[in-house]
C-alpha cells in the first residue's frame, strides 16, 4: 500500500518530477496531454518529452503521490497527498513552495 506523503516529501523528488507535481498541484486535476503541453519546459530551460513526462507520472502514481480517475472527459490527474483541506488553507498566499519545487535540491535553503 503507498504511504502517505506530505508536502515536503517533494522536495527531493527529481526535475521532471517536482514540474509535473507542480503543473497538477495547479490545475488540481489534469489529463495527460495537458499535462504534456504544461510540464514540457523543464525550469533549467531543457525540455521534457511525452516519454519522460509519462515515466515520471506513473514513479508517482506507483508511490501514491498522484492520483488516477476516471473523468467525463477521460482519465485525469490529482495530486494525493497525506493533509487535510484545512492544512492546504495557509499556502494561498504563499508562492515559495512553487519557487522550491521548481529549484533544483542544491539551490534549496
Amino acid at each position: 500500500m503507498p504511504r502517505s506523503h506530505k508536502m515536503l516529501d517533494t522536495m527531493e523528488l527529481p526535475t521532471i518530477h517536482r514540474r509535473v507535481f507542480r503543473v497538477i498541484l495547479r490545475a488540481q486535476t489534469i489529463s495527460y496531454d495537458e499535462l504534456c503541453v504544461q510540464a514540457a519546459e523543464l525550469p533549467d530551460g531543457t525540455t521534457a518529452t511525452p516519454e519522460a513526462i509519462k515515466h515520471a507520472l506513473a514513479d508517482m502514481i506507483g508511490s501514491g503521490l498522484i492520483q488516477e480517475a476516471d473523468s467525463a472527459s477521460g482519465t485525469v490527474y490529482r495530486i494525493s497527498l497525506g493533509q487535510t483541506a484545512s492544512d492546504n488553507s495557509n499556502n494561498s498566499g504563499s508562492g515559495s513552495i512553487w519557487n522550491q519545487l521548481d529549484s533544483p535540491p542544491e539551490k534549496r535553503l
